[in-house]
């Protein structure tokens, strides 16, 4: 009996080791992908001039680049057009139970208001509410 709980006792323990040191191997893994990626704070220029970004505290910015690629090679999803993603400052790419805010971008109902210096609101309201008032009597 004794050698019985002998021979179960090291093999748990060989087993057990073999499962820590593959935990270590992975996180050594996901630490050394975390330490390729750039991140960046502040104010960020997005695309082609479309626009910037002020990143908030305690988030970090990762560049379209990199985040196409940790969108697709990473991730699994299909191409996209990001411009990058938001991070917690304290989470990766790789970091479960965390969350992203993906950035994008479509012109696709997108209207110019070049006038809009050009309109006079006080006018406008007045004029918006002499409409009201005369639906409101019908």
């Amino acid at each position: 009996m004794n050698k019985i709980t002998l021979t179960i006792a090291l093999l748990f323990g060989m087993i057990s080791n073999a499962f820590s040191q593959e935990i270590d191997s992975i996180q050594f893994k996901i630490d050394s992908l975390e330490n390729t990626f750039k991140y960046q704070t502040g104010t960020i220029q997005l695309g082609d001039g479309i626009g910037s970004i002020e990143v908030p505290k305690g988030f970090k910015y990762l560049d379209a680049t990199q985040s196409e690629y940790v969108l697709t090679e990473l991730w699994g999803n299909p191409k996209g057009s990001t411009l990058g993603m938001l991070f917690p400052e304290n989470s990766g790419v790789m970091t479960t139970g965390s969350f992203v805010f993906d950035i994008q971008y479509d012109e696709l109902g997108y209207v110019k208001d070049d006038d809009a210096n050009d309109i006079n609101y006080d006018d406008l309201l007045k004029d918006m509410q002499k409409e009201m008032e005369e639906g409101n009597e019908r």
